[in-house]
């Protein structure tokens, strides 16, 4: 099993991959990694955070796999955007992908493994500040 970890600040999270109900987005992600960018709350999914990954073997990304709308705390998602461009979202709570125009969907590409309770609140705390640095790993 692949794991990877994301990190907000002090504030880390362990995540295994779900290479078997996505195993080309899993796949993608893992030859990506690392990515260090920015997480910002989502406006319309409640409560997660979301970043943009560009011009990668994950932002090659075009199709879903085993879509879903729900996002159930400590699952994260892909959902590609087009033009090289892919938007991952990791939920911390109630979640849904959803967009200024509506539902959308998403794919399921890895889910929490152990305590991600600091990282949880670190996210939460950009519900105020709007967005701060993130670094996504393998583990």
């Amino acid at each position: 099993m692949k794991v990877i970890e994301i990190r907000m600040g002090d504030a880390t999270g362990r995540f295994a991959l779900l290479e078997r109900r996505a195993p080309k987005t899993a796949a993608a992600l893992w030859e990506t990694l690392p990515i260090a960018e920015r997480f910002t709350h989502a406006r319309w999914a409640g409560a997660a955070c979301w970043l943009k990954v560009d011009r990668s073997p994950l932002a090659a990304i075009t199709e879903l796999e085993s879509p879903v709308s729900s996002i159930y705390k400590g699952t994260l998602v892909l959902r590609p955007s087009g033009g090289g461009r892919v938007e991952l979202y990791l939920s911390y709570g109630q979640a849904e992908s959803r967009h200024e125009r509506g539902r959308t969907y998403v794919t399921p590409v890895a889910e929490v493994s152990g305590d991600a309770t600091a990282l949880y609140a670190a996210m939460a705390a950009t519900w105020k500040v709007g967005s701060a640095d993130v670094s996504i790993a393998r583990a």
